[in-house]
C-alpha cells in the first residue's frame, strides 16, 4: 500500500507539470480560433508557454522524471514553431530553402493587384467593342466570342461574377441602347409615311416633344430590367395620332426588345435571338416598319 501511495503522489506530481503546459498551449490556441487568428497566435503567451515548458523539463529532468521531462521538452518545441516559425521570411537547411509567411503574403498582395488589373483591362476592351463597330460594324458573333474568351480568363483568375457584371454595365446598356434604336427608327418610318399624311401639325408637335424629352438616352436605359426596356420604348408610341391596330402592333415589338434584352442582362452580352434580331435589322436603310409590323 505504500509503495502505491508513492507511486501516486510521484505520478500525480509529473502529471500536475504536464497538465499546466498542456492547459497552457490550449488556452491560447483556443482563444486564437475564437477571434478567428489561428494563423496569428499571440507571441508573447507562446514565449509564456515556451520558458514554462522549458523550466519544468529541466526541473524533472534533474529529479529524473524523464516521462515529464520528454513531454515537456516536445511542448516547449511546439511553443517555439507556433510563435516564430510563423514571423520568419525563410528557412534554410540542408541546401533546401523554404519561403514562408512573409512571401505568401507578397504573393497574395501580388495576386490581388493581378486581379484588379485584369478587371480593368477587361472593362477597357468591354466599353471599346461596345462603343465601336456597332450596328453594321464587327460581326456580332466576333464581339460576343471575345467577350466570351474574356469573361472565361476573369473568371479563372478567381474574380467573381459581380465584377465581371460590373465591368460589363455600359457593354450590356448599350445592347439595349441599340434594340431602343430600332424601335425609333421603325417609329420614325411610320411617323414620317403615315401621321405626316394626314396631320402635318401634330407630326412638328409630337417630332418636338419626341426629341427633347422623349427617345432612349444611355442614361435611361442603364439598369433597367427588359421590361421596364419594353414600357419605356411602348411610352414613345403617339397613341392619339395611330390607329389601336398598329398601336398593337408597336406593343408586340416593344414586347420583344424587351424579352431579347431580359436574356441579354442574364447572358451580360449577345444572345442568340439578340444576333438575329440585329442582324435582321442590320441594314438601317431598308424598309424595317414592313418587319416589325408585320
Amino acid at each position: 500500500m505504500v509503495a502505491i501511495g508513492r507511486i501516486r503522489r510521484l505520478l500525480s506530481r509529473d502529471v500536475a507539470a504536464v497538465v499546466v503546459a498542456v492547459a497552457t498551449l490550449t488556452a491560447t490556441v483556443v482563444w486564437a480560433l475564437a477571434n478567428g487568428h489561428l494563423d496569428n497566435l499571440p507571441p508573447y503567451l507562446l514565449a509564456l508557454g515556451a520558458i514554462g515548458c522549458l523550466i519544468s523539463a529541466v526541473l524533472n529532468a534533474w529529479r529524473n522524471r524523464n516521462a515529464s521531462a520528454v513531454v515537456l521538452g516536445a511542448l516547449f518545441l511546439v511553443c517555439v514553431i507556433l510563435a516564430y516559425f510563423p514571423q520568419l521570411d525563410s528557412i534554410q537547411a540542408f541546401s533546401v530553402r523554404v519561403r514562408t509567411r512573409q512571401t505568401l503574403n507578397r504573393a497574395d498582395e501580388i495576386l490581388a493587384q493581378v486581379k484588379e488589373l485584369a478587371l480593368l483591362s477587361a472593362k477597357t476592351t468591354y466599353n471599346n467593342m461596345s462603343w465601336a463597330n456597332r450596328i453594321g460594324g464587327m460581326p456580332l458573333e466576333e464581339k460576343q466570342g471575345i467577350s466570351d474568351q474574356i469573361d472565361a480568363q476573369l473568371k479563372s483568375y478567381g474574380i467573381s461574377n459581380t465584377d465581371i457584371k460590373h465591368a460589363k454595365t455600359e457593354y450590356v446598356a448599350l445592347i439595349g441602347y441599340d434594340l431602343g434604336a430600332i424601335f425609333e427608327i421603325v417609329l420614325s418610318q411610320y411617323v414620317s409615311s403615315t401621321i405626316g399624311v394626314k396631320n402635318p401639325s401634330g407630326l412638328l408637335k409630337w417630332s418636338s416633344e419626341w426629341n427633347a424629352n422623349g427617345r432612349v438616352s444611355l442614361d435611361k436605359i442603364s439598369g433597367i430590367e427588359g421590361l421596364a426596356l419594353s414600357k419605356l420604348l411602348k411610352s414613345e408610341i403617339p397613341v392619339q395620332y395611330v390607329d389601336a391596330d398598329d398601336a398593337d402592333k408597336f406593343g408586340r415589338f416593344a414586347d420583344k426588345i424587351g424579352v431579347i434584352y431580359s436574356s441579354c442582362l442574364v447572358k451580360l452580352g449577345y444572345t442568340t435571338e439578340a444576333i438575329s434580331f440585329f442582324n435582321e435589322y442590320r441594314d438601317l436603310s431598308d424598309d424595317l416598319l414592313k418587319r416589325a409590323l408585320k
